[in-house]
């Protein structure tokens, strides 16, 4: 009878522990589920809000017209720059690998926007802009966290061929 007290101590006692064991881990994991992301999601729309109508040909002179949004998810107030630069672009094959590569020629800064965003909200900047030159340019829509330093901390490129 001494044999099976004890096998059930040991059993009661291994039992407890899977129990405690588990326990532990859903309280981890739903303390970790319930923490979200630190993120901020910068992209751009068409003029219409949508995400199908970008002016990517264009005319000289004819403008172009975006929306750049910009929704603060890092669960605290954010001051944001947003910097607008215009980029001539030439490309170029790599006669050594055969690959086509992008040269910058030159960079124009357009526009500067500042604001400053609390957690959960969303800021949309409609933009227009216009190209004087033929060509092939990207319209760098560029943002910077105040705190980050002088690095853009997201960015979206918009690629234009002008007519």
């Amino acid at each position: 009878m001494r044999n099976s007290t004890r096998a059930a101590q040991v059993a009661s006692a291994a039992l407890g522990v899977a129990i405690a064991i588990s326990a532990g881990a859903i309280v981890l994991f739903s303390i970790s589920a319930q923490q979200p992301t630190k993120t901020t999601e910068f992209f751009l729309l068409d003029a219409n809000g949508m995400t199908s109508n970008y002016p990517i040909r264009l005319q000289v002179g004819q403008p172009g017209n975006v929306q750049f949004v910009v929704r603060n998810r890092e669960l605290g107030s954010i001051s944001y720059t947003a910097r607008i630069d215009l980029v001539g672009i030439q490309v170029l094959q790599n006669q050594t690998t055969g690959r086509n590569e992008t040269l910058e020629k030159n960079r124009t800064t357009l526009s500067i926007f500042n604001r400053t965003l609390f957690d959960g909200e969303e800021w949309t900047q409609p933009y227009q802009f216009a190209i004087s030159s033929v060509g092939t340019w990207q319209v760098q829509f560029l943002l910077f966290r105040l705190d980050t330093g002088p690095n853009p901390y997201r960015q979206v490129r918009l690629g234009v061929q002008v007519v």
